[in-house]
């Protein structure tokens, strides 16, 4: 691994698994496999947190051990969850700072010095604090800005869903998938339950409440254990009684509406603040969406969000103007990254063609454009896996590819 600046086009990634945007327009990359922060500035990349795969960075004197999330502090500081490292640390004054964790294991469900953590892998900011999502303990954890830790959701014995009022920590959750924190600092988050009525699985979305509650936003089980029995398009109503696939990506509007990217439903949605759950983009695997793949892949660049065929939404963002900006995984290699068997998502019997992903915009009128991928001359082979965009400084459009591991950026001239 090179850690000097280089040529952005000479920079080798190793499973890159996080973006944040700095305040200066520079994007940060968390280079999982290589255990390294890196910052694309320009068209140049460095590092600028970690030693790497055996030798040392100016200004960083920790390694770094498999970064998993990254965010920016309300300083505009990096901020990243080394989930193998069991610790969260931030870039400070060219010098890495260890804010909690350091050592595997759990402090206990209240408030304390953050001395260990249970592998984290997601991070996401409120205001001078984070929430923490912790894969092995299945726990949602508040990291406050003096250090101290303690748990919000899970690792309670309530092991099934029943729709009753418990706090957030008295249910135990199979798997949190995503977190994000809402303008008031409140998390939401998706994960996955076992419902206490038939003991199916399935994915919804909650939020903790101030005091502590669980507040049940959206999802419900199926009405079979057969997956593709639950594969209706998701339609409007509201939240609880929406049915999900596999939810993937999570972000907070500018409307203050949360979108869901559902990559088993191929499916955007948003949930209004007023509960209801509004389809947003795609038309869904069920009914005419297979043909619609097929007819639409590689033919029409700018089509009716409501009819569009849509392949794994991977990554949601939004740009300056506040139009939602879409990465679609395709079929390909979509269980590369996400760590679970692609028959999960796509089963084998359904006719889905294999193919690779687009990075897609939503304008005002409605219309969602292709802007990179198939069926956009010059871009095609340049667009494989995308997941996790963000957009730059300059207005860039920038994400990771999972098939190449790298970092690309789309420039719009504009």
């Amino acid at each position: 691994v090179n850690m000097e600046a280089i040529p952005a086009l000479g920079a080798r990634f190793n499973r890159p698994s996080a973006l944040a945007r700095r305040a200066d327009g520079a994007v940060l990359i968390a280079d999982y496999n290589n255990n390294l922060v890196r910052a694309w500035v320009g068209d140049q990349i460095s590092a600028v947190a970690g030693i790497g795969l055996v030798q040392r960075v100016v200004g960083a004197d920790s390694f770094l051990n498999l970064p998993t999330g990254l965010t920016l502090d309300a300083q505009g500081r990096p901020v990243l969850a080394e989930a193998a490292g069991n610790t969260v640390r931030r870039l400070q004054d060219q010098a890495l700072l260890t804010i909690a964790g350091g050592e595997a294991g759990f402090t206990g469900d209240e408030r304390a010095p953050a001395r260990r953590l249970n592998a984290p892998l997601d991070i996401a900011t409120a205001g001078e604090d984070f929430y923490v999502v912790e894969i092995n303990g299945v726990r949602l954890r508040k990291l406050y800005a003096n250090g101290e830790i303690e748990t919000v959701a899970g690792g309670g014995s309530q092991k099934l869903w029943d729709g009753q009022n418990r706090p957030a920590r008295a249910y135990g959750f199979i798997d949190m998938l995503a977190v994000t924190a809402l303008p008031d600092g409140q998390p939401v988050f998706s994960a996955q339950m076992q419902s206490a009525d038939n003991g199916f699985y399935f994915d919804a979305l909650f939020r903790v409440e101030p005091d502590g509650a669980l507040t049940h936003l959206a999802g419900k089980p199926p009405t079979s254990g057969n997956p593709i029995a639950q594969d209706a398009p998701i339609v409007a109503g509201p939240g609880p009684e929406t049915a999900f696939g596999k939810i993937l990506s999570l972000a907070v509007g500018p409307d203050q509406s949360i979108y869901i990217g559902d990559v088993r439903k191929c499916q955007v949605v948003r949930l209004t603040p007023a509960g209801q759950i509004e389809p947003v983009l795609g038309a869904g695997v069920g009914g005419t969406a297979v043909k619609l793949l097929g007819d639409q892949l590689g033919s029409e660049l700018t089509v009716g969000a409501a009819d569009a065929a849509i392949v794994a939404p991977s990554g949601l963002a939004f740009d300056a103007q506040g139009r939602l900006l879409l990465a679609e995984a395709g079929t390909r290699a979509v269980s590369g990254f996400l760590n679970i068997s692609k028959s999960q998502i796509f089963p084998d019997n359904f006719p889905l063609p294999s193919v690779d992903g687009r990075i897609r915009r939503l304008e005002p009128n409605g219309q969602l454009v292709t802007l990179a991928g198939i069926g956009v001359p010059g871009t095609e082979k340049q667009v494989r896996n995308p997941f996790r965009l963000v957009v730059d400084g300059s207005g860039n459009i920038v994400f990771l590819d999972a098939a190449t591991g790298q970092l690309k950026s789309l420039k719009l001239g504009e």
